[in-house]
């Protein structure tokens, strides 16, 4: 009988030292001698004992084709196929193929492959180890699902498709569920190609942010676009949505990226974060440079006041969000970014006070001309600063908007004392022949109106409350002193400014 085999293994071709797949062909002699007795035979080449113990395990358990369910067509003759070859094409015959791109219902199709395999894998296992070669056999099973998911990638044309595909690869590929079926406890299951897993995660990544960065810069200009629909003021008087929506609309688009993305790893996440940053980048560039030339066609109306505040509280919020989530970005396009909103910002408080100061220097100047109540006016200038309701300001806002309070509060003192020397004594004296009391009262009324804009502004009604005393006041060391602690206690008065009030108070610089 041994005879017999070494003449049957002499007509095969000459097996290399590092083949790790031996052909085995399915051949009677391998098992038996011609009268059909089975000897025992062991071969000093382990690829010869190999063969051997591969046709004994076959010869009860039937063909490698009738195990695993072949067709002819797929496999023709048995005898002249490998077992790598055999369980390759079985592994293709079972792969689906990728849906058409417009029916690429992704995680459908993934879920359909991971159970095929399982499937298969199933069937694998019933086969005798001999023939199995569990370790060398698993991976082929690694390669053709790495080329499938290639083939994937190919059609993969949205960000959902993208986070799909990797999550899967990521968590799916590596996952008990995936490998730990109690049915498939060899070890060899459990061990992955991770080189492997490691260049398509770096291939893909590649492919997918390209994609991903065209598709927030799409979201991102269509929110500009919606913008610029509502630049109409009326279009958002009132309406907290339309007030907000800029800068809501664009944080959600990001922030549901980068979430997505860390649930792949954090790694991608960073990738991923920085085209997300480029993308806003441009976007607040776009939107900054539309919002300079909006304001510098706009007349000094209350209109222009709330838009501005829209504009300041946008960039307030978008630089306090760059400012919590982008820390790990590109340092220079941090820092771009910031800078372009704190401009933006700053631009849109001037905006916010020059027409403050517009209109109330036109209410002040008829106030001192033809009389009238300081109420009116501190009423208006209460709706002019504050025309936004209290529930749609942020923690954040709120406290930018003490600091408007604030400048506001300044400006308005200082424009009421210029308005008063600038205004003709004898009309106002007419008037109010006690104006000393009448401006003491009217920084009292001023001071409670910006404390009910912000309770924790601070009191800077001073400088008027002296300046009531120096109008009443007949004795000039008297006025001399209070006019020297006016200047030292309260920064706002401008020596310019003093002298001039003094000048309209009768009192010349001789005297002084």
């Amino acid at each position: 009988m041994f005879n017999k085999i070494i003449k049957k293994l002499k007509k095969r071709k000459t097996l290399k030292k590092d083949d790790k797949s031996p052909i085995l062909r399915i051949e009677h002699a391998l098992s038996a001698d011609g009268d059909g007795e089975t000897g025992d035979v062991v071969f000093m080449n382990p690829h010869a004992q190999n063969i051997l113990n591969a046709q004994q395990a076959l010869s009860t358990n039937g063909s490698l084709e009738k195990v695993l369910g072949h067709c002819p067509e797929v496999i023709p003759g048995q005898s002249e196929m490998t077992v790598d070859s055999i369980i390759e094409a079985f592994a293709v015959k079972h792969f689906s193929k990728v849906p058409k791109e417009g029916d690429l219902q992704l995680s459908i199709h993934l879920k359909d492959v991971q159970d095929a395999i399982i499937c298969d894998l199933l069937k694998l296992v019933t086969l005798p180890k001999e023939v199995w070669f569990l370790e060398s056999r698993i991976e082929c099973y690694h390669q053709r699902i790495f080329k499938h998911l290639n083939q994937i990638l190919l059609h993969i044309r949205t960000t959902e498709q993208a986070f799909t595909l990797l999550d899967w690869v990521v968590h799916s590929y590596s996952s008990q569920e995936f490998k730990g079926h109690p049915n498939l406890k060899d070890e060899a299951l459990q061990k992955q190609d991770l080189m492997l897993l490691s260049n398509y995660l770096t291939h893909a990544t590649e492919k997918v942010l390209p994609i991903i960065q065209e598709e927030i810069s799409t979201s991102l200009t269509r929110i500009l676009q919606n913008e610029e629909c509502s630049r109409d003021i009326e279009s958002y008087s009132g309406n907290e949505e339309a007030f907000v929506a800029l800068y809501v609309d664009a944080i959600q688009c990001i922030d549901a990226v980068r979430k997505t993305a860390l649930k792949i790893s954090s790694n991608f996440k960073t990738k991923v974060e920085e085209v997300c940053f480029h993308e806003l980048h441009n976007f607040i560039k776009m939107y900054t440079s539309a919002e300079k030339k909006y304001h510098q066609k706009q007349t000094q109306t209350d209109k222009t006041i709330l838009h501005s505040f829209k504009t300041f509280n946008h960039c307030v919020e978008l630089r306090q969000y760059v400012q919590t989530t982008g820390k790990n970005i590109n340092k220079r396009l941090y820092t771009e970014i910031i800078s372009a909103l704190e401009s933006m910002e700053a631009s849109a408080l001037k905006v916010i006070l020059r027409t403050l100061m517009h209109r109330t220097e036109i209410s002040f100047k008829t106030y001192f001309k033809k009389g009238g109540h300081m109420e009116n006016i501190t009423t208006d200038i209460k709706e002019l600063l504050d025309p936004i309701p209290n529930n749609w300001k942020t923690q954040e806002f709120y406290l930018l908007f003490q600091t408007v309070v604030n400048k506001a509060y300044e400006s308005i003192l200082t424009l009421y004392l210029k308005c008063l020397v600038q205004s003709n004594r004898a009309h106002v004296m007419k008037a109010w022949p006690d104006v000393g009391k009448r401006v003491t009262q009217d920084a009292q009324l001023l001071d409670d109106m910006f404390q009910g804009l912000n309770p924790k502004v601070e009191r800077k009604n001073l400088i008027l409350r002296n300046v009531g005393e120096i109008l009443e006041c007949s004795s000039i060391d008297t006025v001399k002193l209070i006019t020297a602690n006016t200047l030292k206690e309260c920064p706002i008065a401008s020596v310019d400014l003093i002298k001039a009030l003094l000048r309209w108070r009768g009192i010349s610089g001789k005297q002084l």
